[in-house]
């Protein structure tokens, strides 16, 4: 739990943008900057990071930098710590996904950390449209490589702290919709009888388009698209994470629809090798989690997210079974449909 500075004097953007313009300048490769600005307005939120765009001086992104609120000027710190250890995870096969920093320093009391510029995947309407069309296998394959690469046995002891508690916690939250908390008591059930045997995997914990870039020093040529894609804000990851909670989250930024989803759970449960109910067993685990561990993050937009993404889920478990049997390959044999 991260502790809120009390009585710290607000940094105003001049003084920030002066003073790392100053750091910036004693480095070769950063002599040429011809404008700092916000890359995005700030958010009502204690812990949101400051982020700046840094121009060269013809007038392209060069650098991305972050830098920490008054409120927690070690953040940032925290965080690239937080990304190194997600690379570290996924060396040396997916390492190059993770973008970490190019160099970190202090400023103004706030640790900051400049990274490299990619570019953002489309905005645009059309634009947006033909490149989920072609890119979102891409995407999903990265997911289910993770998954396959990360996954390990949780150990009794693990089971408790990271499965038990946040299942019952997620139980006894009252503003949750009574749908979820019975989820989480179902998956309570399954998970004391011996039914469920849950594992861990490298949890990003914010896996949506807006955190996924296309690397710029990687050729168009490029065949292999998974090549290209650079991961950011590795803020709230977990190497001991749980499995559907990136799939879901991944899926609901990319609108994708339940006959397609469910295929994708399919593949996560076979790597998993656990019964196809335990995907939403997985995913209320998540929620628990998250709910015990929200610090700055409102309740009530955790909340109303929740049930977004549950609704989502819910609706691969309510297809026709005919449709399911026509969508399911052939699997481990314990892989079963779910229960209506």
């Amino acid at each position: 739990m991260r502790t809120i500075q009390q009585n710290c004097q607000p940094v105003t953007f001049e003084q920030l943008r002066s003073a790392l313009l100053n750091h910036l300048a004693e480095m070769p490769s950063f002599c040429s900057i011809k404008e700092i600005s916000l890359l995005c307005p700030p958010k009502p939120i204690a812990d949101d990071l400051t982020k700046l765009l840094v121009k060269d001086q013809e007038g392209k992104p060069a650098v991305v930098i972050l830098c920490s609120p008054t409120a927690f000027p070690q953040l940032v710190a925290h965080y690239m710590e937080k990304t190194r250890l997600a690379q570290a995870a996924l060396s040396p096969t997916l390492s190059h996904i993770v973008l970490t920093p190019l160099f970190e320093g202090e400023v103004c009391g706030l640790s900051y950390a400049v990274l490299p510029y990619h570019q953002p995947l489309r905005e645009d309407k059309l634009g947006w449209y033909l490149q989920r069309l072609q890119r979102s296998p891409e995407m999903f394959k990265l997911v289910h490589q993770i998954t396959e690469l990360t996954c390990t046995p949780a150990s009794a002891e693990e089971v408790e702290t990271n499965f038990v508690c946040p299942l019952e916690h997620l139980i006894e939250l009252e503003v949750m919709p009574e749908q979820i908390r019975g989820s989480a008591k179902d998956a309570l059930k399954r998970l004391k009888t011996g039914e469920w045997k849950p594992r861990h995997v490298l949890m990003h914990n914010d896996f949506w388009k807006g955190n996924i870039l296309l690397n710029r020093d990687v050729p168009q040529t490029e065949k292999n698209w998974q090549n290209r894609f650079v991961i950011i804000d590795w803020t709230g990851s977990n190497v001991k994470g749980y499995p559907i909670y990136d799939l879901i989250r991944l899926a609901h930024s990319m609108g994708t629809k339940p006959t397609a989803l469910f295929t994708q759970l399919n593949a996560h449960c076979c790597i998993l090798d656990c019964h196809f109910d335990d995907a939403r067993s997985y995913f209320m685990a998540a929620l628990g989690y998250l709910s015990m561990n929200l610090e700055c993050f409102p309740l009530e937009w955790f909340v109303k997210c929740a049930k977004t993404w549950v609704d989502e889920l819910e609706a691969v478990y309510r297809l026709p079974e005919t449709k399911k049997a026509a969508l399911l390959p052939v699997c481990k044999p314990q892989m079963q449909f779910a229960k209506p």
